[in-house]
């Protein structure tokens, strides 16, 4: 993704997020991402002391934003229905692996995760 598709990226989670009344934003970077090129201003920095699936399993999120990281998935799996699951610039990510792309959106798709910057309704193939 460009800078400008990150930064687009971030804005809509936070317009995603702020439309759910969500105020307190816990951001977890991504390994590949030591800038915090996502990461807006006001959201605090998560660093869990044990691995993300303990703490997905200890701590109940009302919504879980991101690109196409594994947390994603992992997220649907852990937090079941109660917690709004939501991949954003899915059609601006570059999808290296031939057939990868096709593959992600219908497993969100099967999954429920949401891709609210395309559509408000669940993950649509594009």
């Amino acid at each position: 993704m460009t800078r400008a598709d990150v930064a687009d990226a971030s804005a809509a989670i936070e317009n995603w997020l702020t439309e759910q009344g969500i105020e307190q934003v816990w951001f977890k970077p991504h390994p590949r991402d030591a800038g915090h090129d996502l990461r807006r201003a006001s959201w605090q920095i998560l660093e869990p002391d044990v691995p993300i699936e303990q703490h997905l399993a200890d701590v109940r999120y009302d919504a879980i934003a991101g690109v196409t990281s594994t947390t994603l998935f992992l997220a649907r799996e852990i937090c079941g229905d109660r917690t709004r699951i939501g991949a954003f610039g899915t059609d601006r990510f570059d999808w290296r692996i031939p057939g990868k792309r096709d593959q992600m959106l219908a497993l969100m798709q099967q999954l429920g995760i949401e891709r609210p910057d395309l559509t408000n309704d669940r993950c649509e193939m594009a």
